[in-house]
């Protein structure tokens, strides 16, 4: 069962029994994809609370994260709020 094509048919069930939570589901994986990449590419910074100005891939994360929620439209939809956070 590590195929795509049985990952999409989980997701798929998922997607028709439980939509809404099926999309945060993968909203949350998608965020935390890109986090665990930025931390693996540019490191980790323990002064991320203090130092915001870092160059460390949490920092990254947040700053990019935060910037692309002031840049969304209300109620975005999932295609919208990838577009802003995740350029």
């Amino acid at each position: 069962m590590n195929t795509v094509r049985d990952f999409l048919e989980i997701l798929q069930t998922k997607l028709t029994r439980f939509p809404v939570s099926a999309a945060g589901e993968i909203w949350a994986n998608m965020l935390h994809n890109v986090y665990a990449a930025l931390v693996k590419e540019h490191g980790f910074s323990s002064t991320a609370r203090t130092n915001p100005d870092g160059t460390a891939g949490n920092i990254v994360f947040l700053r990019l994260f935060i910037d692309g929620l002031s840049k969304q439209p209300c109620n975005p939809t999932c295609k919208c709020r990838a577009h802003h956070v995740m350029p």
